[in-house]
């Protein structure tokens, strides 16, 4: 082991460490309040606690580099940057520090490059373990706000048998925001992607859309809702992105097809009518006619 990779691990090991003693403060906090049956602890303590830890981490001398954490990233070169990633993926239990995230990004398109690359060729393994490294670069793809990471996204999805892979791929999309709409909307009007991607890239764009709507983006939704299967996904799609719009789509699916679903996805769709703000009281499910 070179004398680097030793140096790379010190960094994310102990970076590890102080987040662990964040949590330890939390969970000493709760205790502390075990007698009171109504008061437990509050995400923004554990926050505190976190970036507490955090704060310290960065201030710290790390024992063998000699160096503060930004310090020794600020003599670290790409290569060894994108060394440090497949190590820190391995080391963290959560994501990585954000200095190093920051360190990695402002590398612009060739870290775009790098993350992409790791996607591409790791998004469709079996294993688990195996995950872990494309699940970390996805994350990091969608905090770039670019259009040119969609495709990448979009491909994971589709090609990842993974339920993480496409919930953090569905995840970062999100993230991108409306920069991701323009992709989006091109590979659903292409129509070659499966149902199950379909469906995953349509929840993206429904979160995506509520801040940025458009005709073009509830045609799509809308046209989504009559070609897909599952009904249900794609009301509550429709629901969330909140065009009024919507509701005859619904309401008309409902009336038409309600005696032949069953009554989970009836009143899950109803749920979708109510939350746009539509008539919910004759939407009653009619028990199919015996023959």
């Amino acid at each position: 082991m070179n004398q680097n990779h030793e140096y790379h691990e010190e960094f994310f090991q102990s970076f590890n460490i102080e987040m662990q003693s964040g949590y330890n403060a939390y969970i000493t906090i709760t205790e502390k309040r075990k007698g009171d049956r109504y008061v437990s602890g509050k995400e923004c303590e554990l926050q505190e606690c976190l970036d507490k830890a955090y704060r310290k981490w960065l201030s710290m001398q790390l024992v063998n580099i000699g160096q503060t954490p930004s310090e020794y990233l600020e003599t670290t070169e790409f290569n060894e940057i994108k060394d440090m990633f497949s190590i820190g993926a391995e080391i963290c239990d959560d994501d990585f520090p954000e200095v190093y995230i920051e360190k990695l990004l402002s590398y612009g398109n060739e870290a775009m490059d790098f993350l992409i690359e790791i996607t591409n060729s790791k998004a469709a393994v079996a294993s688990i373990d195996e995950l872990i490294q494309p699940v970390q670069a996805i994350k990091l793809l969608g905090r770039f706000r670019a259009e040119r990471v969609v495709l990448p996204l979009i491909n994971a999805i589709e090609h990842s048998a993974s339920e993480l892979i496409q919930e953090t791929a569905r995840d970062a999309l999100v993230n991108i925001g409306p920069a991701a709409v323009d992709g989006i909307l091109i590979e659903l009007n292409a129509k070659n992607r499966s149902d199950e991607a379909w469906e995953n890239i349509v929840m993206s764009l429904a979160k995506i859309g509520r801040d940025c709507p458009s005709d073009e983006i509830f045609s799509v939704l809308k046209k989504a809702f009559y070609e897909l299967t599952d009904k249900v996904v794609i009301a509550s799609c429709l629901a969330e992105y909140g065009d009024g719009r919507a509701i005859p789509t619904l309401r008309g699916f409902l009336l038409k097809n309600g005696e032949d679903m069953g009554r989970g996805a009836f009143y899950d769709i109803v749920g979708s009518v109510r939350q746009l703000g539509g008539r919910i009281d004759d939407l009653k499910q009619v028990p199919k006619k015996s023959e």
